[in-house]
């Protein structure tokens, strides 16, 4: 067999490299892993808007509280309540003879669903590379709406 010869100086190289390189890929790993949180608990987001917007067009004469305490037992793994901001239009405060007023069957039921992501960063919130501008990121998720009819009872 013949020994492979080596350009002298070379020793090392793979090292020096390594170095150079894991922290870019270690950078990029943990922002996937971020960007992955983030996006899990958007879906689990969308997922609570729909249930809200379905418990309310299919029981139009439910008071709110009622309405999102309902939905609130039933909220997915990754979705903290207290960070969760539901807003029925047109509202209901109270029911008259069981019937909320502000909700006649085929009127529409718009909900509106925030949530607060504060708590679910583990990288900065806001970076800045030497004389670049500040990078910030995103406190809350933008809000979701959802549109549907009120059902005849």
């Amino acid at each position: 067999m013949k020994r492979l010869n080596r350009a002298r100086g070379e020793d090392g190289a793979a090292a020096i490299e390594f170095i150079i390189v894991a922290p870019v890929m270690l950078a990029f790993t943990m922002a996937c892993l971020q960007f992955a949180v983030i996006f899990f608990t958007y879906l689990g987001m969308l997922s609570t808007a729909r249930d809200v917007t379905r418990w309310i067009t299919v029981n139009p004469n439910t008071v709110d509280s009622t309405a999102v305490a309902t939905v609130e037992t039933h909220l997915p793994s990754d979705i903290d309540p207290t960070k969760l901001s539901i807003t029925i239009t047109p509202a209901c405060t109270g029911l008259t003879d069981n019937k909320c007023l502000n909700r006649a069957a085929g009127q529409n039921i718009n909900v509106a669903v925030s949530y607060d992501i504060s708590g679910l960063y583990f990288l900065p919130k806001a970076f800045s590379l030497a004389g670049t501008p500040v990078i910030q990121f995103p406190t809350s998720l933008p809000p979701y709406y959802m549109n549907m009819q009120a059902e005849p009872t």
